[in-house]
């Protein structure tokens, strides 16, 4: 199959505003999604596309999906939610004996 150049556009698909900052891998071509949520593929018809986001988590598309996709110009996806665990922070202060000696260095 002969490869063809396709834009592709990210979507949320709530919104359906684009969403920047998509992480994308297809075979030897690998980039990130601009402020409209655009991307540039050459397409082959056999590869699978990898997609990652933080707030979309990770997806991909196989050849067909893909080939749908690139019909529409569009991929939409749903934002994912993620629990967080509580992460204390602990800093430790320098005696001002040691904030002397580090000055004069």
């Amino acid at each position: 199959m002969r490869s063809k150049q396709k834009n592709l556009q990210i979507k949320d698909s709530e919104s359906q505003e684009g969403i920047p900052g998509v992480t994308y891998r297809y075979g030897f071509q690998k980039g990130v999604s601009d402020e409209n949520g655009q991307i540039s593929l050459l397409i082959d018809g056999e590869t699978w596309l990898y997609l990652s986001h933080l707030s979309y988590s990770s997806w991909t598309l196989d050849p067909n999906e893909l080939a749908e996709a690139a019909n529409t110009s569009v991929i939409f996806r749903r934002e994912q939610l993620h629990g967080l665990q509580p992460v204390s922070v602990i800093s430790l202060k320098m005696s001002e004996e040691k904030d002397k000696k580090n000055t004069h260095l």
